[in-house]
C-alpha cells in the first residue's frame, strides 16, 4: 500500500511539472519578503515532457501587435553655424531634442558630440561635401568638427522627430549565364550576328578569336547605279526614270561654260553675263542690267565728289570745314544780402532787398548767344563765418530765362509774382559747416540729372535762393556766390 501511495505522488509532482514552471534560485525583494525563483518552460505536453527553460534555442512565442506613430524632422528655428579647418573648432548646439548638421562645403567634414571642450578627429563620424547627418543630442551640449584637408561651413539647425531624406535606387538582382568550355572551339558566350541576306559574317572562329567574314557579294538596293545604266560611247549617262525611260545627260565639255550653251542654265531674271546696264533707275532690267546700273551711278558720284568729304574738301564751289562749338565753362555770380542779421526760416526768399520791387535778381552767361546749354550741376558759396549761421542749412536755387517778379522781398514767402513762364529747372544744396571763411554746397538737379536750356536770345540765365530749411541768425551784409558748371 505504502509503494502505490509513493508512485501516486511521484506521478502528480511529473505532470506539475509539465503544466508549471521550474523553479529557480529565489531572493528576497526590498522589502524583505521572500520571493521563489520561478523559470518558464517551453514546448510542455500535457503528461508529458517540455522541450525545455526559454532560451535562444527555445524561444518565448509571442502573439500580438505593435504600433507607433514616428514624427518627422520639426526644425524650432534654431540654428548655429562652425567654419571647419584642419584644426578642430567646436559651436554650441542650437536648442532641440534632434539636431540637423549640413555640410554646404566641398571637402568631407569629422564631427563628435560633446562638451564644452570637445575636440574632433578624422576618425570621427564623417559628413560627405554637400551632406547631411541627424543626431540625437541627449546630455551634450556642442558639436566639434575638423577637415582632412581644405575648409568648409557646417549649417546646424535644432529640432525634434526623426530625420529623413532620398536616398539612391536598389540595385537588380544578379543571374547565371550559361558557358561553355573555356578555351575551346566552343566559345565561353556563343555569339553570331546574321546580315538581313542570312549570311554569318561574325563570329568566334577556332582560335577563339573575333573574326569578321566578307561576304561574297552584298546585294545593292533597286535602283543602284550600275553598268547596266551606264553607257560610255558617247560619253554620255542615263537617268533611268520609274518607267525605265533613258534620258540622256552631256557628258563633261572642255569648252568654257559661257560658249557652251548646251551647259548654260539660266534664270531670267537674273540675266546673262553679256546684258548691258539698265537705262535708267527704275527701268524693268535683270538683276545683272540693274547691278550694272548702280555700278555707273556709284562711278559718277564718286568723280562729282572730287576731294575727300571732310574739312579742305569740296563739291562744286562748295567748301567745307570741321567746326565745334562745344566749350565748358564755369561763369560765377554773386548776389549781396542785406545788413538785417534775423535768422531765415524754412520757405523765405533770399534776396539783395527787404522790398519786392526793390530785388535785384542775379544772373551768370553761357557762351553762345541764343545758344543752348547743360547744366549738370551748380557750386554755391557764402563768406558768412557766423557760427550760427548756414552750416547743414539745405537752399534751393532756381535759374531762370528772365528775371522773375517777386510779391516778396528778403526773408518774406518765397513767391514770384511774374516770370513762371520763364523757369528753367532747381537745384537743392545742401550747405556744409562754416568754417574759417564761410560755407559751400554742391547743388544736384531736382529733376533728371541736368538742365538743357535753349535761350531765344541773349547769353544770361538768372538765378535765386530759397531757404528750404531754416538758418541761425547770420551775418550783417554777406555775399552768396554761384559757379555754374556749363557744357555749351
Amino acid at each position: 500500500m505504502l509503494r502505490k501511495y509513493l508512485l501516486g505522488a511521484l506521478t502528480g509532482a511529473a505532470i506539475l511539472a509539465a503544466a508549471c514552471g521550474a523553479l529557480a534560485q529565489s531572493y528576497r525583494d526590498q522589502g524583505g519578503t521572500f520571493v521563489p525563483g520561478f523559470v518558464p518552460l517551453i514546448g510542455c505536453v500535457s503528461g508529458g515532457a517540455c522541450a525545455g527553460p526559454v532560451n535562444a534555442s527555445n524561444p518565448l512565442p509571442v502573439s500580438g501587435t505593435f504600433s507607433a506613430s514616428l514624427s518627422g524632422f520639426a526644425p524650432a528655428a534654431a540654428y548655429a553655424s562652425l567654419s571647419a579647418g584642419t584644426s578642430s573648432s567646436n559651436v554650441a548646439l542650437p536648442a532641440g531634442a534632434t539636431v540637423v548638421v549640413y555640410n554646404t562645403g566641398s571637402v568631407a567634414a569629422y564631427v563628435k558630440l560633446g562638451g564644452s571642450s570637445v575636440a574632433a578627429t578624422t576618425g570621427a563620424d564623417v559628413i560627405p561635401a554637400g551632406g547631411w547627418m541627424a543626431f540625437t543630442v541627449g546630455s551634450n551640449t556642442y558639436l566639434a568638427a575638423i577637415t582632412a584637408s581644405g575648409s568648409t561651413t557646417l549649417n546646424l539647425s535644432g529640432g525634434s522627430g526623426l530625420a529623413t531624406g532620398a536616398g539612391g535606387g536598389g540595385g537588380g538582382s544578379g543571374g547565371t549565364v550559361a558557358q561553355g568550355t573555356p578555351n575551346s572551339a566552343a566559345n565561353a558566350w556563343p555569339m553570331s550576328l546574321t546580315d538581313y541576306a542570312g549570311v554569318n559574317q561574325v563570329g568566334v572562329n577556332s582560335s577563339h578569336q573575333l573574326a569578321i567574314q566578307a561576304p561574297p557579294s552584298l546585294p545593292l538596293p533597286s535602283g543602284a547605279s550600275t553598268s547596266a545604266n551606264q553607257t560610255n560611247g558617247s560619253q554620255e549617262s542615263q537617268v533611268v526614270g520609274p518607267t525605265g525611260t533613258a534620258a540622256a545627260v552631256k557628258a563633261a565639255s572642255t569648252a568654257a561654260a559661257q560658249t557652251d550653251t548646251a551647259l548654260v542654265t539660266r534664270n531670267p531674271d537674273l540675266g546673262t553675263p553679256g546684258d548691258t546696264a539698265c537705262s535708267s533707275d527704275t527701268g524693268s532690267c535683270d538683276l545683272n542690267a540693274l547691278t550694272q546700273r548702280v555700278a555707273q551711278r556709284l562711278s559718277s558720284l564718286i568723280s562729282g565728289l572730287g576731294s575727300p568729304f571732310q574739312a579742305g574738301g569740296s563739291i562744286g564751289n562748295t567748301s567745307f570745314a570741321a567746326t565745334s562749338s562745344a566749350a565748358l565753362t564755369n561763369p560765377t555770380s554773386t548776389l549781396s544780402l542785406t545788413s538785417t542779421t534775423t535768422a531765415y526760416a524754412a520757405g523765405q526768399l533770399i534776396a539783395n532787398n527787404a522790398t519786392a520791387a526793390s530785388v535785384t535778381v542775379p544772373n551768370f552767361a553761357i557762351a553762345n548767344s541764343g545758344g543752348g546749354a547743360i547744366i549738370p550741376r551748380l557750386r554755391l558759396s557764402t563768406n558768412d563765418t557766423t557760427s550760427t549761421a548756414w552750416g547743414g542749412v539745405s537752399i534751393q536755387v532756381d535759374l531762370w530765362s528772365a528775371a522773375p517778379t517777386w510779391t516778396n522781398g528778403d526773408r518774406g514767402s518765397w513767391s514770384p509774382a511774374t516770370g513762371t513762364g520763364s523757369h528753367l529747372g532747381s537745384y537743392s544744396c545742401t550747405m556744409s559747416a562754416e568754417y574759417g571763411d564761410g560755407a559751400f554746397a554742391e547743388c544736384a538737379a531736382n529733376v533728371g540729372s541736368a538742365s538743357l536750356p535753349k535761350l531765344a536770345s541773349g547769353t544770361a540765365i538768372y538765378w535765386s535762393l530759397e531757404a528750404v530749411s531754416a538758418s541761425g541768425v547770420t551775418g550783417a551784409s554777406k555775399t552768396f556766390t554761384l559757379t555754374a558748371e556749363v557744357l555749351n
